[in-house]
């Protein structure tokens, strides 16, 4: 009889593969599910297509902002928390988001999304008390607000 799976299990691993890209093989070695259930849910669930799907909706486009924030933040700090500079690495990153951001010119609701993704940031800078990445965005939000909402 095959081993009973709790629900929560299941929803945990569709969202990490859905809503946050992960891959089947990431998923089974951390969540220490094996490979051939997860391919079977994903199988008979179509992830794949509701991947697609979130990837194109403004919920989607602002999930995938935020992740990527995270991501960013958690690296600046590590490196804060090892006393080392963040400065041009710190810019770099943080243009290649805005660059992200300015992609997504075309419908309100990205525009939307995406003002509170950058919302989240500033909320999750503030707290953080990251003042290089707070000076980073105080610098190149003005542009970005303009352009898109002129």
């Amino acid at each position: 009889m095959p081993r009973h799976t709790p629900i929560d299990e299941k929803i945990h691993a569709r969202d990490l593969f859905v809503r946050q890209g992960w891959q089947l093989d990431d998923i089974a070695e951390s969540q220490h599910i094996h490979i051939t259930t997860l391919r079977r849910w994903s199988r008979q669930e179509k992830w794949e297509i509701q991947r697609a799907k979130i990837k194109s909706t403004p919920i989607g486009i602002a999930e995938r902002l935020t992740v990527l924030t995270a991501r960013l933040l958690d690296e600046i700090d590590e490196k804060l928390e090892n006393n080392q500079h963040v400065g041009d690495d710190l810019l770099k990153r943080i243009d290649k988001l805005s660059n992200s951001i300015n992609r997504l010119d075309g419908q309100y609701d990205e525009r939307g999304s995406t003002v509170r993704a950058i919302d989240k940031l500033i909320k999750y800078c503030i707290a953080q008390n990251h003042k290089d990445a707070i000076n980073a965005l105080h610098d190149i939000l003005p542009h970005f607000y303009k352009s898109t909402f002129n």
